[in-house]
């Protein structure tokens, strides 16, 4: 079934090229860095007790800055092509605006608590499949795959649920560029535009990262026998800096 007149076919390409560049860089930076990219998948751990609450300000703040970081890299070598796109008129809303300041806002047709529960359900699909991944009693896959195989999820969970409102799935992927958006020329419209949408990648993906995190380990994990062996801090921390 086609519902995007074709519009879709350059996001998919952007959503696939996009998740094979971070988990690239990603898997060489784990060796030394035990940093999850996504804040919903740090609380989780942290709200089932996998990391420490100590270690998810200085998370969620690195997290922040990653991604003001690259939207400030696809700034500085793309200023003169994004000023022949829009003709230095920093649009929010429409074509031209999704594909200039790469924001997520929901489609027309959808309503605030549609675009809430559609972000609730894909992070809570991610991080469910992130402890399925993770899982040693799972057929888990080798360490080196594992990177790999979460890419593969986010890229399906984007090519699946993306169309509605851009898959957000990550606080940090949205409000960081947001903030930065807003301060280098679209103004603080880019936080009220979409029926002030802004809120709903945030706390949507906060909520659905906790809700994937209690049923995965509700419904698969507490049924593992007592003996079997479960990873280890460090172990998980290394495994979700992949995320």
């Amino acid at each position: 079934m086609v519902l995007s007149t074709g519009s879709l076919e350059i996001s998919s390409q952007s959503t696939l090229v996009g998740e094979l560049v971070s988990h690239l860089v990603v898997t060489g930076l784990a060796g030394f860095l035990a940093l999850t990219m996504n804040p919903a998948v740090t609380l989780a751990f942290a709200v089932v007790r996998r990391i420490p609450w100590r270690k998810v300000p200085v998370y969620w703040a690195a997290q922040m800055l990653e991604h003001s970081w690259l939207r400030l890299v696809f700034m500085e070598f793309y200023y003169d092509a994004l000023n022949a796109f829009d003709g230095g008129v920093r649009q929010i809303l429409g074509q031209k605006a999704r594909q200039g300041s790469g924001l997520r806002y929901p489609q027309p047709y959808l309503s605030i608590w549609s675009g809430f529960g559609d972000q609730v359900f894909g992070t809570a699909l991610l991080v469910g499949c992130v402890f399925a991944i993770i899982d040693k009693n799972n057929n888990s896959p080798d360490k080196g795959a594992t990177p790999v195989m979460i890419g593969l999820v986010v890229f399906v969970i984007g090519a699946t649920f993306g169309f509605n409102c851009g898959y957000a799935i990550n606080p940090a992927r949205d409000l960081g560029p947001r903030i930065f958006t807003a301060m280098a020329g679209w103004g603080g419209g880019v936080f009220t535009a979409g029926n002030n949408w802004s809120w709903v990648p945030v706390v949507g993906c906060f909520l659905g990262g906790i809700l994937g995190a209690l049923s995965y380990i509700g419904l698969i994990e507490m049924h593992h026998s007592p003996d079997e062996e479960a990873p280890s801090g460090t172990e998980l921390e290394s495994i979700i800096a992949r995320t």
